[in-house]
């Protein structure tokens, strides 16, 4: 991988290290809202449909697929 084959400045380190944790915490808290209000099998699909059309929009805006 090529960008372990560079030295990392302690700064880049410090933010890609707080995203990830932000990421873990915003997932955990999505989760946590989620099971709180999609309290029945059909409103447990349409949270994951929502959550898949979501990262799909995502990906597709990030020029991804």
């Amino acid at each position: 991988v090529a960008v372990l084959q560079r030295e990392v400045p302690d700064l880049e380190l410090e933010f890609f290290s707080e995203h990830f944790d932000a990421d873990e915490r915003h997932g955990s808290n999505a989760a946590t809202v989620i099971a709180a209000a999609a309290t029945t099998a059909s409103a447990q699909q349409e949270a994951l449909a929502g959550a898949q059309r979501g990262g799909a929009a995502w990906w597709s805006a990030a020029g991804r697929r």
